[in-house]
Formats: structure tokens, sequence, C-alpha cells
């Protein structure tokens, strides 16, 4: 019979504290693009650290820890996920560029890909844009490709962090066989 894990049994699966820092990382980063709400910077750090994410990058106005809307839906794990406030989300782009990451934007666009057509790289970097306005024209157009979840209902997209689970995961199954790689293909340090 299928019964919901305790607690106590889902502490025994997770990596010892000690051990975390040291565990390979999804060879997958997040680029935000000036998010307006600390509480999506929370929800996409834990997002980071249940797949081990390799990096978030915080870049323009995204509020960066310590900060109470990040601590309230992302709790402690922005201690856990390596992570870098900049002042530039295109300079960022162009670094990870030049370290050989591929950088695909998540925005409904004219010539955007939808998920399914895309064919990700290792390591890649997905960037995330505002949640008003979106990842930045000028931002976009350094970009390696703009990827598209097709939306059929009433809104124009689904919440940021929402994106961005969805895309980690496929990216997780479908580039990395549902297995978090030894870490031979992670991202470049700069």
């Amino acid at each position: 019979m299928v019964r919901p894990f305790t607690t106590s049994e889902i502490r025994k699966l997770r990596p010892a504290r000690r051990d975390f820092h040291r565990l390979p990382k999804l060879p997958l980063s997040f680029v935000c693009d000036n998010f307006h709400y600390g509480w999506n910077v929370g929800a996409l750090f834990r997002i980071a650290d249940a797949l081990r994410v390799s990096q978030v990058y915080l870049c323009g106005l995204t509020a960066f820890p310590p900060d109470d809307e990040i601590k309230r839906t992302g709790g402690q794990s922005s201690k856990w996920v390596s992570w870098q406030h900049l002042p530039s989300t295109k300079e960022c782009i162009l670094d990870l560029k030049a370290r050989g990451v591929q950088v695909a934007a998540a925005e409904l666009a004219h010539g955007s890909i939808p998920l399914n057509h895309f064919e990700w790289e290792k390591p890649a970097a997905i960037v995330l844009g505002s949640e008003i306005t979106g990842v930045q024209r000028g931002v976009m157009k350094h970009c390696d490709a703009v990827i598209e979840l097709p939306m059929f209902g009433m809104r124009n997209s689904l919440n940021v962090a929402s994106i961005a689970a969805v895309l980690a995961y496929d990216f997780l199954f479908r580039a990395c066989g549902g297995e978090i790689p030894d870490g031979s293909d992670a991202e470049p340090s700069p």
C-alpha cells in the first residue's frame, strides 16, 4: 500500500548537512532579470535547493538574502544554494556564454521555441524575467534561445517560480536522464 513518508523518513533521505556543498550540482543556473517580489526569489531558491542547481544569479533590482520575503517563501534554502548578486543581467549572460553555457530565456515572444521542441545543452542557464514586464528585450537578444511554455487559458503566463520549476525539471529529465550528473558537466567557474 502506498503511504506518505513520515517527517523522520524524509530527513533520512536528505544528504547530511556537512556533505551537501560537496555533492555534484545540476549543470543548470537560474538568472533572475529584475524580479520585483522577494517571495518569488524565495520560491526560486527552494526549487534550486530541491534540484541542487549550480548557481542562482540575482541581477539588477532583484532582492537578495537576507530579505524577509525571501526567507518567508524560501525558508533557509538560500544558505544551501550558491548565489550571486550582479548589477547587470546582460553582463551576467555574456559572461555565462563566454564560459560555454547555453543561455535560454523563458518568455512568450515572436520566434520563441515551444519547450517540447527545445534542445538542451549542458551546462545551461535559464533567464527568468520580471513578474511585470518579463525578460528585457535587451537581455533576450543576447540569449542563445527563447523558450516558451504554451498558454491555453485566459492568463498569459504562469508565476515565474512555477515556470522555473517546469523548465528545471524538463532539463533534469531530458538533458540529464533524470539524474544529477557527477559534476563533469557543471558550469565552469568564473
